[in-house]
């Protein structure tokens, strides 16, 4: 028995092939079409290129359980539909300070169609309170890439799947590393969470968090994408073991930075 997707009007239709006395007939699978779909509306995804949909400004968006399209452009919408005392908001700022990105953050109505958020820098010393808001345009890009990623692990409920694209984009490395106990925090309230990176930091994280007996290695799959000399799709997954470590690391990932760092202390040397 196979799956068959056929075009319906402008939607697709899920059907199954089933051999029958040397014929095939499509029939349509009810049930399936509603488990997919209750799994595809149950999905949060956020892209790698998540800017505002416009430069300062958000449009104001019904918030629901689902949210049809990449989340980024619901960022101002879910915040406003939490509220200020919200405790959704209150554990959003909380992961803000964990990451020294922000102290707070607000949202102000433009109008009936248009938001705005604010946030409360995280300026340096003692002195300084969520009084101190700017535009989230305004602030550095790191804060306004990773902000739909901590907004959409606080919305996400457990029976949700949250698709991120490089959620370490422009982020320090001190906030990289630190965004790896946010995502481990939210599988440990159950939401599932897919993550395409490029950063052996934000790695390296995951794997602190299971040695350090924070998330369950059989809760963490490790997958290497790769293309062959014809062009096909390699995917290799690596077990996780309890102390973090897991088989060969993929070609041109680690090997990069330690052959630069070869390079230069083997430069460096020769001045000496």
């Amino acid at each position: 028995m196979q799956v068959w997707v056929e075009p319906s009007r402008c939607f697709l239709d899920l059907k199954l092939v089933v051999a029958n006395g040397g014929y095939v007939s499509l029939v349509r699978d009810v049930s399936f079409n509603q488990q997919l779909g209750l799994l595809l509306t149950n999905i949060l995804y956020i892209p790698g290129l998540r800017d505002p949909e416009s430069a300062r400004t958000y449009r104001l968006m019904p918030v629901s359980e689902h949210y049809p399209g990449p989340l980024h452009s619901y960022l101002a919408s879910i915040l406003h539909h939490w509220g200020p005392d919200s405790s959704k908001l209150d554990a959003l700022e909380q992961d803000l300070r964990a990451l020294r990105l922000a102290k707070g953050v607000s949202v102000r109505t433009v109008d009936d169609t248009s938001l705005q958020v604010l946030v409360g820098r995280y300026l340096p010393g003692e002195g300084h309170g969520f009084t101190d808001r700017v535009n989230l345009a305004d602030v550095g890009l790191g804060l306004s890439q990773v902000m739909p990623i901590l907004a959409a692990l606080r919305a996400a409920r457990p029976h949700h799947l949250v698709i991120m694209e490089q959620p370490e984009l422009h982020l320090h490395p001190r906030g990289i590393h630190k965004l790896a106990e946010v995502i481990v925090d939210a599988v440990d309230r159950g939401v599932r969470v897919i993550m395409e990176t490029h950063s052996e930091l934000l790695l390296l994280g995951v794997q602190t968090m299971v040695a350090q007996g924070r998330i369950d290695p059989t809760k963490v799959s490790l997958n290497w994408f790769s293309l062959d000399e014809q062009g096909h799709s390699l995917i290799r997954q690596a077990d996780v073991e309890k102390d973090g470590s897991f088989g060969d690391w993929p070609v041109d990932f680690l090997d990069v930075e330690m052959s630069a760092q070869r390079q230069y202390l083997d430069a460096a040397g020769s001045h000496g």
